[in-house]
């Protein structure tokens, strides 16, 4: 039995057994099901905690089983360093992920009644990325039907809607802020891109359940853990030829991620309605809005889609995580299918 798999029985079994791990940190790659030496009709509990699947969800990307290391002095030294330059909205904005110019004009446009197609079309026409993202999806089976090909921004405007844009431009834009790549860690960014993209396309499709605004839910919950992307990217900047130990990056995270998430809603001038959401899910708040509810369900549920996606949790396992959010059995399924349209 290897020594990951032995730190992950630990934390999910009662028991005493003291993790021996190697005297050097080695990056692994991430997790699954069979790095971690369990058969796939293995559960590792008949029912994980929201806490469990936080932190196996962590475990999967950062490769590494023990997170509540100890960190060594440089290591606490850092996080203090952090804590104060990200915690500071004034440095913050210095850090902080940069949305491309055209993002928040856009958005504005859109939320005005009185902006014209043709005035949102020369925004986008300034972005090529955006433009061509825009022009594809517009002309996707989802929407060309028998129609034929637009070429033209307005026209693809007119054919997707304002909420179908206003995600589209959401999602390409905050693709390349949050799957950041690293050598030391191949996966994590990947996995952190794909739990806010699955989150924001559950919220959205529980959103009428919710009386909430389809746009917001979406939003909401792409941009629920963009802390935990901006401290990553910063601990590998500051790394210099060391990748930055799991447990730094993983305690870092649960320390500031949430504060900074809400933060940079507020530097983007998001909606007061999502500001106030993240804040609730930042706070642990017992009276959350309709939106904080939605987003902190999706928040759990695209956690544990995530490890039924790498063949770590059991079906007996699903069935009692989806028995406690008051899900369908098959509501993984439904996000699968969701996230392939």
């Amino acid at each position: 039995m290897s020594w990951i798999t032995a730190a992950i029985q630990r934390l999910f079994f009662a028991g005493n057994t003291e993790l021996t791990s190697p005297s050097s940190t080695v990056v692994s790659p991430a997790l699954d099901s069979q790095v971690l030496g369990l058969e796939p009709e293995t559960a590792l509990l008949e029912s994980l905690s929201q806490d469990q699947v936080k932190e196996l969800f962590y475990q999967v990307g950062l490769g590494q089983a023990e997170l509540h290391q100890e960190l060594v002095s440089s290591d606490k030294k850092l996080l203090v360093k952090l804590s104060k330059e990200l915690g500071d909205d004034s440095q913050l904005n210095q850090y902080a992920p940069r949305l491309p110019r055209v993002v928040p004009q856009l958005l504005r446009s859109l939320r005005d009644p009185s902006s014209s197609a043709q005035q949102q079309a020369e925004i986008i026409s300034q972005d090529p990325v955006i433009a061509a993202s825009i022009l594809r999806v517009a002309n996707s089976s989802k929407f060309s039907y028998n129609r034929p090909k637009i070429n033209s921004f307005q026209r693809a405007l007119v054919t997707l809607g304002n909420n179908e844009v206003r995600a589209l431009l959401s999602t390409v834009s905050m693709q390349p802020i949050m799957e950041v790549s690293s050598e030391s860690y191949t996966d994590f960014g990947a996995l952190i891109w794909q739990n806010a993209l699955s989150a924001a396309v559950c919220a959205k499709s529980l959103s009428a359940q919710h009386g909430v605004d389809p746009f917001q839910a979406y939003m909401a919950g792409l941009i629920h853990n963009i802390g935990a992307s901006t401290i990553f990217l910063r601990l590998i900047n500051q790394a210099d030829n060391n990748a930055p130990a799991p447990s730094l990056i993983f305690q870092t995270i649960e320390q500031l991620a949430a504060t900074i998430s809400t933060k940079l809603a507020r530097l983007w001038e998001f909606d007061q309605d999502i500001i106030q959401a993240l804040t609730e899910l930042e706070q642990g708040s017992t009276d959350k809005s309709q939106l904080g509810k939605l987003l902190e369900l999706s928040q759990n549920l695209s956690q544990g889609y995530s490890l039924w996606q790498h063949d770590l949790l059991s079906q007996e396992q699903v069935n009692a995580l989806l028995f406690e959010y008051r899900q369908p059995k098959n509501r993984f399924e439904q996000l699968n299918k969701l996230l392939a349209d």
